[in-house]
């Protein structure tokens, strides 16, 4: 027999007997040690159906269920055999099927302990992961390197729940979620990672779903990144508890609102900045008897449309910026509100509309539009407060004054 034949036998043979030896290990100890080291990681209970090897060299997971955050139908990893022996860890694919997270923000106060989160470990585990990515390449060689060359998670589902805005919580669901990674690394060097994600939103009071997509590259350990973020088909009647104290929807008498939003984003140093559109595509105004006023909060709305349309060419568009840090990212519906106001204040000065068309806003909307501008500017809309003061006062006298919960100033209000 040729020395190859004999050379490849004893290889085969070696591999057999090393998947066998492997198997027996992941089938009777696997399973219970990776229970223990999540249940150990994040202090919650875990269950896994079956954790076992397929041929060639394939780990599976099935029914993966972590305790009130997280349940996976299938997993199917794929480890790179010459990245083992080099003392890396490097998985060549990973395959993730019907996974649902449930994430919580904002936990209300009865959810904490001293104002700290029941869910301490896992507080720490994300701290802990903050500091690392932002550490010197010194430290990350107290850790093996662990690379994915390519991460596909298919038929997701996210249920995002906002406490910290309402006691009952907003809930926003991401289903459909599909997502590809490549080349993700885990306490990296510098490495670029491209990802894209595409969802649907199923809102609660509007039948149509909204649509997202993005994708781009990130590398964390520069903190640089670049993306594109498109979301169409949002209902702005289901998210009313985020710009509640700005609008009064009862009395404006708005019963649809759809928007579309994009936004470009770069990120260079840890700083981001994402340049973004607002579009208003339809709205829809409840119908009003005949013998019935109009409500101030439905005067005021309409004008503020009407300017947006005078300013765009007959469409209501709203462009503002966002700037925030990469490893700790923030956005506030006060972007928006400061931008609507910075619109409006610029158009008055470039004459695309008339003092009088604003005179009917509230003098709390003023009073927000005069900073950040110009001195001229700040005299014509001063001007305006004359003239605006008169309606409103006139106003003042048809109707009762809108109530104001908590002392809030809402802009659909006097």
């Amino acid at each position: 027999m040729k020395l190859w034949k004999k050379t490849l036998i004893a290889v085969l043979v070696i591999f057999a007997l090393l998947f066998s030896v492997v198997y027996i290990l992941v089938e009777v100890k696997g399973k219970e040690l990776l229970v223990e080291r999540l249940e150990s990681a994040l202090n919650k209970k875990v269950n896994i159906g079956y954790l076992g090897l397929k041929m060639p060299l394939a780990l599976e997971i099935k029914e993966l269920e972590i305790e009130g955050l997280v349940n996976i139908d299938y997993i199917d990893i794929s480890p790179h055999l010459f990245g083992l022996l080099s003392g890396k860890i490097i998985l060549n694919k990973i395959m993730v099927y019907r996974p649902e997270v449930n994430w919580t923000v904002g936990l209300p106060a009865d959810m904490k302990i001293n104002g700290e989160s029941k869910d301490v470990k896992i507080d720490q585990a994300l701290a802990q992961t903050r500091e690392i990515l932002g550490s010197p390449r010194a430290e990350f060689k107290r850790f093996p390197r662990i690379i994915i060359k390519y991460l596909r998670i298919e038929d997701g589902t996210l249920n995002l729940i906002d406490q910290a805005i309402s006691q009952t919580g907003v809930k926003i669901t991401l289903k459909e979620i599909l997502v590809d990674v490549n080349n993700s690394y885990l306490f990296p060097e510098s490495a670029v990672t491209n990802f894209q994600l595409t969802a649907k939103i199923p809102w609660q009071e509007d039948p149509s779903e909204g649509i997202v997509y993005t994708s781009g590259w990130v590398n964390l350990y520069r903190k640089e990144m670049q993306a594109r973020l498109e979301i169409e088909g949002i209902d702005g009647i289901s998210l009313y508890p985020y710009y509640s104290k700005w609008v009064d929807l009862e009395n404006s008498r708005i019963e649809r609102a759809r928007l579309n939003f994009f936004s470009d984003i770069q990120g260079m140093d840890n700083e981001v900045i994402a340049q973004c559109r607002l579009e208003l595509t339809d709205i829809k105004f409840k119908p009003r008897s005949p013998d019935q006023p109009e409500h101030k909060a439905e005067k005021i709305a309409t004008a503020i449309l009407g300017l947006f349309r005078a300013i765009n060419q007959g469409r209501i568009v709203l462009n503002f910026t966002i700037k925030t840090k990469m490893d700790k990212p923030e956005f506030s519906i006060d972007n928006i509100s400061q931008a609507v106001e910075e619109t409006i204040s610029r158009a008055i000065s470039s004459n695309k509309i008339k003092i009088e068309d604003v005179a009917i806003l509230p003098a709390k909307f003023f009073k927000g539009m005069t900073k950040g501008t110009t001195e001229a500017t700040k005299a014509i809309i001063n001007g305006a407060l004359s003239v605006g003061k008169s309606i409103l006062d006139a106003l003042k006298t048809e109707e009762e004054p809108t109530k104001v919960d908590s002392g809030q100033e809402k802009l659909f209000s006097e």
